[in-house]
């Protein structure tokens, strides 16, 4: 039974994707900054993100049933590696936008990897593991915003501070991926369609896409908030963006024991 114990391999990849995306997020101000981006151009790359990550996760949703899980963690992880360097080399609005998209296909395709491995794995075991992993997707962001901190306080360049990052991510994935837990192979030939949730999930839908809203609303557009509106530096921002995640941190780690104590339904 994994718990914590087999599967902190796969926290690991939660907390890795965390580390990357919160790389992006705390440093947005100072792209519109340096590129001098006003709030619709930011809008504009904050849409090719989510796009194209949307479109990576229902690609990679059909692929996932019919090969290993270990497998495409991997290859999501190493190709995400690869996109948290791309924002650092943008020299204007359209390569960030370029940028961009290629970040937020790695970041859906990871996504729905790691998920998808650490849902088999609470299958396979019968444990619960996905809140933890969560937590740790937060703790990732924590560490990523804090470097952000760091690196803005000396002065680094954004180029190598991205690039740092997908060293990072590319590297600690190769190491983590053969320690993750074994779980069956599930070859299922089934059949690959969108479609609108049942009555019953459709309630739960809509509670995700509310919850989903004001997250991602804060993540993505408090640092420049605090910026534009407040007159903060950039250290300040992503140490907003720290806070945050170590609020999201606190918020989820003891998801599990309240979900053993109080069942999922409630």
């Amino acid at each position: 039974m994994p718990a914590m114990g087999k599967s902190w391999a796969i926290a690991v990849i939660f907390a890795l994707a965390g580390f990357g995306l919160s790389t992006w997020l705390s440093r947005l101000s100072d792209f519109a900054v340096h590129l001098d981006l006003d709030t619709s151009d930011v809008g504009v790359v904050l849409v090719f993100q989510e796009f194209f990550g949307l479109m990576a996760m229902q690609a990679l949703s059909w692929f996932i049933t019919r090969k290993s899980h270990v497998r495409y963690t991997l290859y999501s992880s190493l190709f995400f590696g690869l996109a948290v360097c791309m924002p650092g080399l943008a020299l204007g609005f359209p390569s960030l936008c370029m940028a961009v998209a290629i970040f937020g296909t790695g970041y859906g395709a990871l996504d729905i990897s790691m998920n998808s491995r650490a849902d088999s794995i609470e299958k396979h075991y019968h444990t619960r593991v996905i809140g933890n992993c969560h937590a740790f997707f937060r703790l990732g962001g924590l560490a990523g915003a804090l470097l952000s901190a760091g690196l803005i306080e000396i002065s680094a360049p954004l180029w190598q501070h991205f690039l740092l990052a997908g060293l990072l991510i590319a590297t600690t994935a190769l190491f983590v991926w053969k320690r993750l837990p074994p779980v069956p192979l599930q070859n299922r030939q089934t059949r690959f369609r969108l479609s609108l949730p049942n009555r019953t999930l459709m309630p739960l839908c809509l509670v995700a896409v509310c919850v989903t809203i004001v997250e991602g609303g804060m993540a993505d557009w408090a640092g420049l908030y605090v910026r534009q509106e407040l007159g903060a530096d950039a250290r300040t921002a992503a140490l907003c963006y720290a806070l945050f995640s170590a609020g999201m941190f606190l918020g989820r780690l003891g998801s599990e024991r309240v979900i053993g104590r109080l069942g999922a339904p409630r």
